[in-house]
């Protein structure tokens, strides 16, 4: 693949994310959990939570390594600028492109999803996403189990309609979000 074609296909990436600019949401009163720390849930690779099941195409990126490479630097900047990637972040809950270890775009035939790993604040996003709703419809908190049988990191889910399309969200601890 050329290296215009690579970074053709990134930026399509990122400004399909950017023009999404869909996640976020509101919280609830943090209350500190008892007992052990819970055991980290199977995220990485992020890939991993992309069903492959009506899958029209998958793009897999590690932006925080991309806006790291020095020979990419111009590129990007002339395809995100930092004022964009800084507003970006402070419509979307915080969440910096630049920081994100892993980024996942998926398209289905009806759907698109974006599953983010890397650091953002749960509560910020959760608060986000509820702003940006017309109508919030739920909210749930799961509790998972790990393989050893202790328990999992809790998952914050999300779900309602913005700009006249149903969204979801779901926020697995400080580790990782997706959002369709």
């Amino acid at each position: 693949m050329l290296r215009r074609d690579a970074l053709a296909t990134i930026g399509g990436a990122f400004v399909a994310l950017i023009a999404s600019s869909g996640c976020a949401g509101k919280s609830g009163a943090a209350t500190a959990p008892s007992g052990p720390p819970p055991a980290p849930l199977h995220l990485d690779p992020a890939t991993d939570l992309a069903a492959a099941a009506g899958l029209v195409w998958l793009v897999d990126l590690r932006p925080r390594d991309i806006f790291a490479s020095l020979d990419l630097i111009p590129a990007l900047s002339l395809v995100l600028p930092e004022k964009r990637l800084d507003t970006f972040a402070k419509k979307n809950g915080g969440v910096d492109l630049r920081q994100l270890s892993e980024l996942v775009v998926a398209t289905y035939k009806e759907a698109s999803l974006y599953v983010a790993r890397g650091a953002f604040d749960p509560a910020r996003l959760e608060k986000t996403f509820e702003e940006r709703t017309e109508q919030l419809d739920g909210r749930a908190l799961d509790k998972a189990t790990a393989p050893s049988g202790a328990p999992a990191a809790p998952i914050t889910r999300l779900w309602g309609t913005a700009r006249g399309q149903r969204e979801q969200i779901a926020i697995f601890g400080r580790d990782a979000f997706a959002l369709e």
